[in-house]
């Protein structure tokens, strides 16, 4: 965490990876059957991302104040507890790259649309902040939310991996995508408390957040008016 450095070679890495690489790989070669350890894979994430919900809830729940959450840099319990959860939510953008190779492999490069790329390769760099200069107080609410989005998106990714028996039963997608804009939407607004009252937090940050939930609700709004209302239209 000394450097940012290593994080922007991984997602330079991934990016070249699922747009050149990838690709180039796969070209000649018949698309992979990965169908077990996608279930093993989305399963582990939707246990995973239940703990950081569960982690960062015991933070929100509990001695947070929802308004204005200073941050804590001293040794105490509840410090070392908000640093070592936004750690591993960073930890955990990580190992999302796996969604976007498990594509490459089975030659879905459809779904490797500019959103995703720069939603999966952009959010570790963006993340990387947070444990490094604001490990915990008042943007942890940002991965509060995105734990509990995550969840339910690997819970749909999950089941989508059973197979076509199960598809039927997924109507809900489009509404998952219309939870992960209200999520934005949502983060947004609570990242502008400290920027209007006296709040010992960095404001700076809070700018950050802002940035990034404006760009990904613009990204996902364009996703979701191409997906399902021009579609539906056509």
């Amino acid at each position: 965490m000394t450097s940012i450095w290593p994080t922007l070679c991984l997602s330079a890495s991934y990016y070249a990876i699922v747009r050149f690489l990838g690709p180039w790989y796969m070209k000649n070669r018949e698309p992979f059957e990965l169908k077990k350890v996608m279930l093993v894979y989305n399963l582990f994430q939707a246990i995973f991302n239940s703990w950081l919900l569960y982690k960062a809830g015991l933070l929100w729940f509990g001695p947070y104040n929802w308004r204005c959450q200073p941050i804590d840099y001293s040794n105490s319990s509840a410090g070392e507890a908000a640093l070592n959860v936004t750690y591993w939510y960073f930890i955990s953008k990580f190992l999302d790259f796996f969604d976007s190779f498990f594509f490459v492999l089975r030659k879905k490069f459809s779904h490797l649309s500019t959103l995703h790329v720069v939603h999966h390769g952009g959010l570790p760099i963006f993340v990387w902040f947070g444990p490094r200069f604001v490990g915990g107080g008042h943007t942890t609410f940002c991965g509060f939310l995105n734990s509990g989005i995550h969840v339910v998106m690997y819970l749909y990714y999950f089941l989508a991996a059973l197979g076509p028996k199960v598809t039927p039963y997924l109507w809900w997608k489009r509404y998952l995508t219309k939870l992960q804009m209200i999520q934005f939407v949502v983060f947004f607004i609570h990242a502008l408390q400290p920027l209007f009252i006296e709040c010992d937090y960095p404001k700076i940050y809070c700018w950050i957040i802002l940035g990034h939930g404006l760009l990904y609700f613009v990204l996902f709004t364009n996703f979701y008016i191409q997906s399902y209302i021009k579609k539906k239209k056509a």
